[in-house]
């Protein structure tokens, strides 16, 4: 269903071009560690971020108040006793706590999604000053954010390493546990499909986390795949993994994030030359739709792509009646 709300243009960010701010600081037996942010969305219905964390950096086990998507780029942390390294998906439902999370020994970069309300509750905060006792670690004033005259940042932690944002308390009932997913572990989907020059291109999906809260994806693109402007019936995030696209005649390589709000159209995508991988976050209804009815015939650059039948999914009983999200 396409929604004719007036909708704003997707927002486009490099992360290359963006600096990191330290947001929590600790001293390692005299070597100060810190957690790093890069901030990419930051409103009431979604915050977007990539996280930096130091070799040995320990964070203590919380939940947010929203629907909270992890996804490991680079490097590696234990989280809660779990191994993730790069490709692993975390998936949290509202309310849920993860960790105690403890850096490897090269660092890790994390990007995450929030889909709401981000206040943080601590599970176990008693648990987390005995780890840094045992370790060592002594916690460091907070690192300044942005106005230094502000009475509140983005980020404040006090001297035990807890943070001073708005905090809930710890809830009355019992959550699920953190949903992890390694994408090593699921099998490619081919989820669109055409062809060119007599031969057959697609579209090909890891499903991550499937849930009506967020849907978590890599995606590929076969080189040369072309996919009309569509919107899609939620939030939206994208970030470039490896490879590159052009996305509304715009080119877009590794660390190239793009934000899409409910309905609003991306701009017609061409995969490069080798074909693109891409991590996606959609919060909400995935369902997608085209600006055109006929969309192939509306392209302004010459093509000879013809558009397949598309293949049926599979699809959770939540969208019952459906075998595409995609079209």
């Amino acid at each position: 269903m396409r929604l004719k709300l007036p909708c704003p243009e997707p927002e486009f960010k490099h992360l290359e071009e963006m600096e990191w701010a330290d947001i929590l600081a600790q001293d390692h037996s005299g070597t100060r560690k810190v957690v790093q942010e890069k901030w990419l969305r930051y409103e009431p219905r979604a915050m977007v971020f990539a996280g930096k964390w130091d070799p040995g950096m320990v964070v203590a086990q919380h939940g947010h108040m929203c629907p909270n998507t992890i996804y490991v780029l680079e490097g590696s942390m234990e989280s809660g006793g779990v191994e993730c390294t790069r490709g692993m998906n975390i998936m949290l439902d509202i309310g849920t706590p993860y960790g105690p999370n403890i850096t490897g020994p090269e660092g890790v970069i994390v990007y995450e999604v929030m889909g709401g309300n981000p206040t943080v509750w601590y599970a176990d905060p008693e648990g987390f000053a005995a780890l840094k006792r045992e370790r060592g670690i002594k916690q460091l004033a907070n690192p300044k954010l942005g106005d230094e005259n502000a009475d509140k940042t983005r980020a404040t932690y006090g001297e035990d390493g807890m943070l001073l944002a708005p905090i809930a308390e710890r809830p009355g009932r019992s959550y699920p546990k953190p949903r992890v997913c390694h994408s090593d572990e699921v099998e490619w989907i081919e989820v669109l499909a055409q062809e060119q020059d007599g031969q057959r291109i697609s579209a090909w999906e890891k499903w991550l986390d499937f849930s009506p809260q967020a849907m978590c994806t890599e995606t590929r693109l076969d080189p040369g795949m072309i996919i009309p402007t569509r919107g899609r019936n939620c939030i939206q995030t994208i970030l470039v993994l490896e490879g590159s696209m052009t996305v509304g005649g715009r080119e877009c390589t590794k660390g190239m994030h793009i934000t899409l709000e409910v309905g609003t159209p991306l701009p017609t995508v061409v995969a490069g030359p080798d074909g693109v991988k891409l991590y996606e976050v959609r919060l909400g209804d995935p369902t997608a739709w085209y600006v055109h009815n006929d969309p192939f015939a509306q392209l302004d650059f010459d093509h000879a792509a013809v558009p397949l039948p598309a293949p049926k999914l599979n699809l959770p009983a939540w969208l019952e009646g459906r075998d595409t999200i995609y079209e």
